[in-house]
């Protein structure tokens, strides 16, 4: 519940790092939807107060951004991450957790480009651009980062030539399902179909 809060308050100093790489804040319509109902019905009363010359404008600015962080904050709470899946024994790992974010960013953009095109809000293409940059940035960040794996890899291993061949496999390698009587059958009807022509 101390955490909730200190997260919440925005406040994550003295937490340690295992912890606040495990909290998330999954974004999908729903949330946006709710989201922006909540905004909606929100009173914005230092508007008000600043109109009377009550508050200055930093105090307004402030207010108004601690309404809206809290809002957005109840509207999609943060949810504990289930540990990811552990690479296998020789397995390399080249996904970082630069890629992961990228990917996470690639998600929110996305989600905002659906709600932004379904209430035909005026900058929905502005949103799609942002979409489509981050998601050639992540693809751009993600085929580096498996060629700068690959080439560590392979430099330090102690055959590169098994080195190589075991990359070059762990990538293309599909299962083989050939039946020889399937493929002497092929090239026999194939030899007759270019004989009859």
């Amino acid at each position: 519940l101390l955490l909730k809060f200190l997260y919440n308050v925005g406040n994550l100093t003295g937490i340690p790092n295992d912890v606040i790489k495990k909290l998330v804040r999954r974004q999908n319509d729903r949330t946006m939807g709710f989201f922006i109902e909540q905004l909606k019905g929100e009173k914005w009363n230092m508007i008000k107060e600043f109109q009377r010359g009550n508050i200055n404008e930093e105090i307004m600015f402030d207010e108004f951004s601690k309404g809206y962080v809290n809002l957005w904050h109840f509207s999609s709470p943060p949810v504990q991450k289930k540990p990811g899946k552990q690479p296998k024994k020789g397995q390399l790992n080249w996904y970082t957790d630069k890629l992961r974010k990228i990917r996470e960013q690639i998600m929110a953009l996305h989600s905002v480009y659906k709600h932004v095109s379904k209430i035909n809000y005026e900058n929905v293409k502005i949103a799609y651009k942002a979409y489509l940059n981050c998601k050639r940035v992540y693809n751009y960040e993600l085929k580096l980062a498996k060629r700068l794996a690959f080439e560590n890899y392979i430099e330090k291993a102690p055959s590169r030539c098994k080195a190589t061949w075991e990359v070059i496999s762990s990538i293309s390698t599909k299962p083989v399902d050939l039946d020889v009587d399937n493929l002497n059958n092929y090239f026999i009807d194939s030899v007759h179909e270019l004989g009859s022509k």
